[in-house]
């Protein structure tokens, strides 16, 4: 098995040396640098209602590429700020990612794949908003200090690589950002995405028995097959080779 069920669900690092998901010895790469040129501007505000907590004791105003806690107005991406549905559709998609992460707070628990399926089914429709929720995943991942969080981050991360690829222009900003990531699922998700690459995407949101399995932090998936003479059979179709292929 890759992962331990018992450091996912209380939220802890599965090794040692990690400090927020990341090898203390080398610097993991963010979107710093391709915020500049490709994501919108981050809002004005005055003083009154810009400086929260956080951002008082940074010194420095918001930055979109790091994570945050409340819903987004705005698409991330600049070239889709003057597409109204799909720049809806991108706000519509991280709201439901900050309720799957526990970032906002709702009454409803999670159940089954109904974040996921918010978060997964434009993009599988629309190629254009592909980029803009991986930039979604990374920035909710970068400096995110609250662990469970930050699990169930890479959950979503581990999900996106195996149903769609980003554009070539993003492509080397999530390469660089999954090699430099010490989390566990980092590595098997660029390998998800290598195969994705080769392969094209998929056609439908995650299933709800995938979701499970990533939340468990397990790739084996077992179901039970039933036969016409009445009997059945459990059997495991594989490991993270197949939890992502199409039925």
């Amino acid at each position: 098995a890759l992962f331990s069920l018992e450091g996912a669900e209380h939220g802890r690092k599965l090794y040692p040396q990690q400090v927020n998901g990341t090898d203390t010895r080398e610097k993991p790469h963010s979107l710093a640098e391709y915020a500049l040129d490709h994501f919108r501007p981050p809002p004005k505000r005055t003083m009154s209602k810009a400086l929260t907590l956080t951002s008082a004791r940074r010194g420095t105003p918001e930055e979109l590429w790091r994570h945050g806690r409340e819903p987004l107005k705005q698409p991330l991406l600049k070239k889709l700020l003057t597409k109204e549905e799909l720049a809806e559709e991108a706000c519509f998609a991280f709201n439901a990612m900050l309720k799957y992460m526990g970032d906002l707070p709702t009454k409803r628990p999670r159940v089954g794949n109904e974040y996921t399926d918010q978060i997964f089914d434009g993009p599988l429709k629309h190629e254009i908003l592909r980029d803009e929720i991986y930039c979604q995943i990374m920035k909710q991942l970068t400096d995110n200090r609250n662990r469970l969080s930050e699990e169930r981050g890479w959950e979503l991360m581990w999900l996106a690589t195996g149903l769609f690829a980003c554009s070539q222009n993003l492509l080397k900003e999530v390469t660089l950002f999954l090699r430099t990531r010490r989390h566990p699922i980092s590595q098997d998700s660029l390998q998800r995405l290598q195969k994705t690459l080769r392969n094209g995407q998929r056609k439908y949101p995650p299933h709800q028995v995938e979701v499970e399995a990533i939340q468990h932090k397990t790739t084996q998936i077992f179901h039970k097959v039933y036969f016409p003479d009445d009997t059945d059979e459990v059997s495991c179709p594989g490991y993270s080779r197949r939890v992502g292929q199409e039925a």
